[in-house]
């Protein structure tokens, strides 16, 4: 073997170890943007005393999400409501008072920036009232919530939860 043929291999050698390491980083470079753009769907509850209770919707990521589909679910069964707002629909089953109540809940291809919060559901007179106050905290853990999202990068996720 003649030092041309050895230089040559070197030279192969380290080509491809080259383009192993672009590759590589290439891929970690699109990992770490995906992640930086990640959203974070959570819903959590506000039950404190004199206050009311209310479920808040946050996105607690970094990027926006996209809501694709946005359910109910009451004794882990979806609520199906064709004409007619799926939350009252839900209270009816919860056999709750639709008094006071107001919210707002996400439509489908809606979006939530980083940081970004609404109140999805809200029982007004629930501050002033122990009585409902208390039911509302024995009725409410079986209701939950399922939010079907995408990434910017159209990554699926998926979200259930009480809001505890």
């Amino acid at each position: 073997m003649e030092a041309s043929d050895c230089i040559a291999i070197s030279a192969a050698v380290i080509a491809l170890a080259s383009l192993y390491v672009a590759v590589e980083q290439t891929r970690l470079s699109r990992k770490h943007n995906r992640l930086s753009v990640r959203p974070f769907l959570s819903i959590y509850r506000k039950q404190f005393k004199n206050h009311p209770v209310e479920y808040v919707l946050e996105n607690r990521g970094l990027g926006p999400a996209v809501i694709k589909k946005f359910s109910v679910l009451v004794d882990n069964c979806e609520v199906d409501a064709a004409n007619e707002n799926v939350l009252l629909h839900a209270l009816d089953l919860l056999s709750l008072s639709r008094d006071g109540v107001g919210g707002n809940l996400p439509g489908k291809a809606e979006s939530l920036i980083a940081g970004q919060s609404i109140a999805i559901l809200q029982f007004g007179k629930s501050k002033d009232d122990p009585a409902l106050y208390q039911t509302l905290l024995n009725e409410l853990p079986r209701l939950k919530f399922s939010i079907q999202y995408q990434s910017m990068y159209e990554e699926d996720f998926t979200y259930v939860g009480s809001g505890d």
